[in-house]
């Protein structure tokens, strides 16, 4: 099955009673949108640093001991997973790109934060940082990259910093931001015509950080999800496995797969034939639909769709030049967008 949830999403378990929510309440809230897990970013606090919790490697264990405190008796599942911040040279000013890592039972070396207003961890040492997450089989994602770059943030343009060819996944969407979506599907192809980051996944982030009090089932603006494709039970086990595998896809609005073959994972499928792949979209936006595909970050199929309910789709590539190709589904309404990790051949 496919389970929907959110990623780099802001609690508010640790702000003054009246203004949190607590693990139970995010529960009982996701339970009404439908979806199964978060991956919980820590309490941001303000610019005073004011209400940070989680994010501060001090206070960690604290953090993920609540967040699986409501694991055992709840339908929903809370995964730990704190925002990073990487740090970029000159030091001393902020050049930085974010990153959310989900951490279960180990936490990385970091960096304690200088001030309670900068209250996320950090590291300076990313090569190191992201190798240690990888032994350790924990996924980073790569937060908001064109809103790091175009920002106080000040990162650096994530194609030319090659340690970060070595993270697993893209943030396409924050709640915040939609507008900024056309820049980073931009990032997300160039990164997926290098042979480096040719299977990196996608994700979509909520980034509530100035709403953390706000339940997700109140919010009027589209709350972008993620979908990851577990075979069997859902627990912390199997949903970290698809995680990992990159078994995903990303939706901002009302599109959905009910099917589609092969499934995204960062697992190459061994063919002697020509790729082949089918899906079937449930459209429920009743806007018209156009569906394109993507080999190696270059577009080269694209269908104007319908305004059908339901769409499908039945396509084979036949015109080959690479032994190894890694393939995207993206599916448009207007506004409203699905797009998946990729899909990856090696032909024999």
């Amino acid at each position: 099955m496919w389970y929907k949830g959110y990623t780099h999403y802001h609690t508010s378990f640790h702000y003054p009673l009246g203004e949190r929510i607590t693990p139970e309440e995010l529960a009982e809230d996701l339970k009404k949108l439908g979806a199964t897990f978060v991956f919980c970013a820590g309490d941001h606090g303000d610019e005073k640093g004011n209400n940070y919790w989680g994010l501060d490697v001090r206070e960690f264990q604290d953090y993920r001991e609540s967040c699986l405190s409501i694991n055992k008796d709840s339908d929903v599942i809370l995964i730990p997973s704190p925002e990073i911040h990487l740090m970029f040279p000159p030091f001393g000013e902020r050049h930085e790109h974010h990153s959310c890592v989900p951490i279960l039972d180990y936490l990385p070396v970091l960096e304690l934060p200088e001030s309670r207003a900068l209250a996320a961890s950090y590291t300076r040492e990313i090569d190191s940082f992201i190798l240690e997450c990888h032994r350790h089989n924990s996924s980073l994602t790569l937060n908001h990259p064109y809103l790091s770059v175009n920002s106080l943030f000040g990162g650096p343009f994530p194609i030319n910093i090659p340690s970060l060819y070595e993270i697993d996944y893209l943030e396409l969407y924050t709640i915040d931001h939609p507008d900024k979506f056309p820049y980073d599907l931009e990032l997300y192809l160039k990164f997926l015509s290098h042979p480096i980051s040719s299977m990196m996944a996608c994700c979509a982030g909520v980034d509530n950080a100035l709403t953390p009090c706000k339940l997700l089932s109140n919010e009027k603006r589209i709350v972008p999800s993620t979908y990851l494709y577990i075979s069997e039970n859902l627990t912390i086990k199997s949903l970290m496995e698809a995680y990992n595998e990159r078994r995903s896809y990303v939706v901002y609005g009302d599109l959905y797969l009910e099917e589609i073959e092969p499934i995204p994972s960062k697992r190459s499928i061994k063919e002697v034939k020509n790729p082949v792949i089918n899906l079937s979209v449930k459209n429920t936006t009743k806007k018209k639909i156009t569906v394109e595909i993507y080999r190696n970050g270059i577009r080269i199929y694209e269908d104007k769709g319908s305004r059908k309910d339901k769409y499908h789709l039945n396509w084979e590539d036949k015109d080959l030049s690479n032994q190894e190709n890694h393939y995207i589904i993206h599916i448009q309404a207007e506004e409203e967008h699905l797009i998946t990790s990729p899909i990856n051949y090696l032909l024999k």
